[in-house]
């Protein structure tokens, strides 16, 4: 069920900073509890369970070793979700907000530290008594080791509040350059898109009606497939979703883009046809690839990428230093089998006798 959204103009965004934020705190999340995780799919009877990892996989190598300290705040179950990620979801807007906002109420100990203190402690106000503290934590059904880690933490929290803020600028700047190498595809169709189209794509997928996503912001998150979020701001509805999303989105936004005229037009210049042949050919390549492969200056085969791009017929694969690499957007082409689909039916309809192939009569060859 959607929220109510303000009446007024359409104004639905992407904001990337939702996604990458929450994905900085989910991937300490994920590298303190990956079994948990693990095993929670496979009680869930999620498809393809190895497959939630695929894009924690890409930066968990690159990940420094993360302080047992910061374990209590990022702790969950299948029946709680971890503290930061529960403070960032109730309690901080996240709308045009970044990381240093967060780093800032992190700093302020009568907002999160108060918040995460009650959430693990389960109270209505803050312990002060290390007696009641240390009682506190022995009826805990949690390891031995998870309770002297939440001891450590009630008594040394200036140290850890240190230690998680340095924690969540390393991780950051890894989960970024993630998002940066996989949103452009996104980018372009809320480029190409108008406001109406986006907000009648979101409300059909979500199930919801058109009216409700009026004003919105939307984020992606990629550590987390199946997360769906809804979060009232000061005047907005702000949506964030998992990587499963995107999958219908894109299909949807790409439907939304593909016209007769555009298929037929850009299939119908040489240049580009041999782009999207290199592309299929080789799975992915960067533009000075792609002008040793095909019949064309290096100008005239960025101009033709840059329209391609703009038609989500390519996109940005992934970066690699300065290189850019593109690949062909698999969803175009899933999309262009309907088109041709619906063009040919359409045609049948008016003339029938079009699909008849008739019978030629072949010469003899000597």
């Amino acid at each position: 069920m959607c929220l109510a959204a303000p009446q007024g103009g359409f104004t639905m965004r992407l904001d990337y900073e939702i996604g990458k934020i929450f994905d900085t705190m989910f991937a300490v999340q994920l590298y303190f509890n990956y079994d948990i995780a693990e095993k929670m799919l496979i009680k869930e009877n999620y498809k393809n369970p190895e497959s939630y990892f695929n894009y924690f996989d890409e930066i968990k190598g690159k990940l420094k070793p993360v302080s047992e300290v910061l374990y209590p705040i990022f702790y969950f179950t299948d029946e709680k979700m971890s503290p930061i990620i529960s403070f960032y979801l109730n309690e901080f807007d996240k709308e045009d907000k970044s990381l240093n906002d967060l780093i800032n109420i992190i700093n302020d100990d009568s907002v999160f530290k108060e918040y995460i203190f009650k959430y693990i402690f389960n109270l209505k106000s803050v312990l002060s008594n290390k007696c009641e503290i240390y009682e506190s934590i022995n009826k805990m059904n949690v390891t031995d080791k998870h309770k002297l880690q939440i001891y450590y933490m009630t008594s040394n929290y200036a140290l850890v509040k240190k230690e998680l803020i340095k924690t969540l600028k390393e991780i950051y700047n890894l989960v970024a350059k993630l998002h940066d190498s996989y949103q452009p595809q996104i980018n372009t169709g809320y480029r190409i898109l108008s406001k109406e189209e986006l907000v009648e794509i979101h409300a059909k997928l979500l199930d919801c009606e058109v009216r409700q996503l009026k004003r919105s912001v939307s984020g992606f998150s990629l550590l987390n497939k199946y997360f769906i979020d809804f979060h009232r701001g000061f005047e907005t509805i702000q949506l964030m979703f998992g990587v499963n999303y995107m999958e219908p989105f894109l299909r949807s936004m790409t439907y939304k883009t593909v016209s007769y005229e555009s298929f037929f037009r850009s299939f119908s210049n040489p240049i580009k046809l041999d782009v999207i042949k290199a592309l299929y050919k080789h799975g992915e390549l960067t533009a000075i690839e792609l002008t040793g492969l095909v019949q064309g200056s290096y100008s005239n085969v960025i101009r033709y990428i840059r329209e391609l791009s703009d038609q989500s017929i390519i996109v940005v694969s992934r970066h690699q230093a300065v290189k850019i690499y593109y690949s062909i957007n698999k969803e175009y082409f899933v999309m262009i089998r309907k088109i041709v689909d619906n063009f040919m039916e359409q045609m049948s309809n008016d003339n029938p006798n079009i699909m008849e192939i008739p019978d030629i009569e072949m010469p003899d060859i000597e």
